[in-house]
């Protein structure tokens, strides 16, 4: 089957594709934000849930005025998490948000600083129910880190074995 997200323009961009093992297919696409804060127009980003023969199941959208990083499915529960650097329209900072297998927010973590920021990429270990990521910022020197399911552990790790590069990995 093939789907038409019916979007265009010069900052869309069908971004990433994920699936369950109920065979149910996941595209985001990000439309980026156009200038800078405070005068901003604000970007979004969608996840779109289809089912194994392509019929719509559900959308999450997110209005964003900095980036995006990634996003991640649990494949045995279809939990979605989505991970970046966001200042939402409501001006709520945070780095990593859970939806259900519905497409419903969950959770959010809002903290800043060390451990919740500019995260870039994000991968669901099955094996372990966590989320291992990847990030970087010229402010927080985190390398990466392991994030239970539920949001509420990080434990980071630097593996790159330089104790503080202040790196970018955008």
């Amino acid at each position: 089957w093939v789907v038409n997200l019916n979007a265009s323009g010069a900052n869309f961009s069908a971004y990433d594709i994920e699936y369950d093992n109920f065979g149910n297919v996941y595209i985001q696409d990000v439309t980026l934000p156009v200038g800078e804060p405070p005068a901003i127009t604000l970007g979004h980003i969608t996840i779109r849930k289809y089912n194994p023969t392509g019929v719509f199941l559900w959308s999450f959208i997110l209005d964003i005025s900095i980036c995006y990083g990634d996003f991640a499915v649990n494949h045995v529960n279809g939990d979605v998490y989505l991970v970046g650097d966001f200042w939402t329209s409501s001006s709520i900072n945070f780095a990593i948000c859970k939806l259900n297998s519905t497409g419903l927010l969950v959770n959010s973590n809002q903290t800043q600083g060390f451990g919740y920021n500019e995260l870039w990429r994000v991968k669901y270990d099955h094996c372990n129910n966590q989320l291992i990521i990847g990030s970087g910022s010229t402010t927080y020197p985190i390398r990466g880190a392991y994030i239970n399911s539920s949001l509420s552990s990080l434990n980071t790790v630097n593996m790159i074995g330089v104790s503080d590069p202040l790196i970018d990995v955008s």
